[in-house]
This record gives C-alpha cells, structure tokens and sequence, in this order.
C-alpha cells in the first residue's frame, strides 16, 4: 500500500516535471524563431 502511494507520488511528480520542461521548450523555441527572424 505504502509503495502503490509512493509510486503514485512518483509518477505525478514525473507528469508535473515533463509538462514543465515542455512549456520551457516550446518557450525556447518561440524565443529562437523570434531572434532568427529579426
């Protein structure tokens, strides 16, 4: 029981880590069309 949580924990703490690094990418992305643009 206590491992089922502590995976749980694990796997929404991954979900959280992707969905930011994601945003942060298409963040870079945007920022480096804009400068290659100009």
């Amino acid at each position: 029981m206590c491992l089922l949580m502590g995976l749980e924990v694990s796997i929404h703490f991954i979900g959280q880590f992707y969905h930011m690094i994601a945003v942060l990418a298409l963040f870079l992305r945007t920022f480096a069309v804009r400068v290659l643009t100009f």
